[in-house]
């Protein structure tokens, strides 16, 4: 093999990344937006191998595999798109209007198609061409092709920004998918920005060569970027198959963000949180529900468990009385049991937690205001 530029060890770690984010997502996150998104990284992913056999020259010895990623790009946009759609919606299923969505893959393709069939020979002629960036054959299809590469992604990336912007999840746990999502969509437009300026460069300036290194350098910074944003929502490698205690819940999306508010508002309205011994059996009776769908509600709707949901109630309800007039000279012990806790060090420490502070550098911080 010829000597790999340093920049290639990049996008093959890249790939080699690509790789371990597709297992992750197939072992740990089986779901039909995650089957959408293992897609999308691993046509990523054959797009920079390909890239470092360009490059690298060693494309030389195997001819037959020259352009065979190229149309894989133009599957980006509509790959995006969908796994906004299922993402924020699960329960959609399949239309076949959606086959229209591959138009713009279908015409590169028709146009690479006279080109795979050509001999090696040839083949090995149009690569040392395009390697010393004098043009390329069917230029103007090539060109016409990116130009609709550009505007198909661009047309998919709108629609799945207008998805988001009309989803509005009333959970914790729907609004950081909500951000996840986003951020896919902003790595992906910047990553076609890029790709876009290249273009327009190499265009205008025939000896602007360096286009050729950076656009697959920016292919694998798309999936650094994806495997980034991964890391920081570990909750997308976690499969709604790896919960099989919900497993005979019938409760919709829908069902559990109306439950979420209503258990909000029950435990506010009825204060039940002060009940020094509360179970979860009587909150469920309040909602009418099982014990098993009031877990699934706090742990799904309220991204957290029921001694935590009951502490930060009585977290909040300690704040009001540290800053009231009526409690100024009422001792934590006084204000902790008034609050639902059962004692000081309890009432302390989930204090601490849930405030960063003490409840007395709170009430010294609320006397200062």
């Amino acid at each position: 093999m010829s000597e790999i530029y340093k920049l290639e060890y990049f996008y093959l770690f890249g790939a080699f990344q690509g790789v371990v984010l597709v297992i992750l997502l197939l072992v740990k996150a089986r779901s039909k937006a995650n089957y959408i998104l293992v897609g999308l990284i691993t046509l990523l992913s054959l797009y920079l191998l390909e890239q470092v056999l360009y490059l690298n020259r060693d494309i030389s010895n195997y001819p037959h595999f020259l352009y065979v990623t190229l149309p894989i790009t133009f599957l980006i946009g509509p790959v995006v798109y969908h796994f906004v759609r299922l993402s924020t919606n699960p329960d959609q299923g399949w239309k076949w209007i959606y086959l229209v969505h591959l138009a713009p893959f279908i015409y590169e393709l028709a146009i690479l198609i006279p080109f795979y069939n050509l001999p090696s020979e040839t083949k090995l002629a149009v690569y040392e061409y395009s390697i010393q960036f004098q043009g390329t054959i069917l230029f103007d299809q090539f060109s016409l092709g990116y130009l609709l590469y550009v505007f198909s992604t661009v047309y998919f990336l709108i629609l799945g920004f207008r998805l988001l912007q009309n989803a509005n999840p009333q959970n914790k746990k729907g609004k950081g998918k909500k951000r996840l999502l986003m951020h896919i969509i902003r790595a992906t437009t910047v990553y076609l920005a890029l790709n876009l300026i290249l273009f327009i460069a190499a265009f205008f300036i025939p000896s602007f060569k360096e286009v050729q290194f950076i656009s697959p350098l920016l292919m694998s910074l798309l999936i650094h970027s994806l495997g980034f944003i991964c890391y920081l929502n570990p909750n997308l490698i976690v499969s709604e198959e790896s919960k099989p205690k919900y497993e005979n819940s019938n409760l919709t999306n829908q069902d559990i963000e109306n439950l979420a508010q209503s258990l909000n508002s029950v435990l506010r309205k009825n204060n039940l949180y002060l009940k020094w011994e509360l179970k979860p059996q009587e909150l469920s009776d309040e909602l009418g529900i099982s014990t098993t769908n009031l877990s699934r509600v706090i742990s799904e709707g309220l991204n957290t468990n029921f001694y935590n949901l009951v502490n930060e109630q009585r977290v909040n309800r300690a704040k009001d009385l540290l800053v009231s007039n009526d409690y100024s000279d009422a001792k934590l012990l006084h204000i902790a049991l008034d609050s639902g806790f059962t004692n000081k060090s309890s009432f302390v420490r989930n204090f601490k937690r849930f405030t960063g502070m003490t409840p007395s550098d709170f009430r010294k911080r609320g006397s200062l205001k």
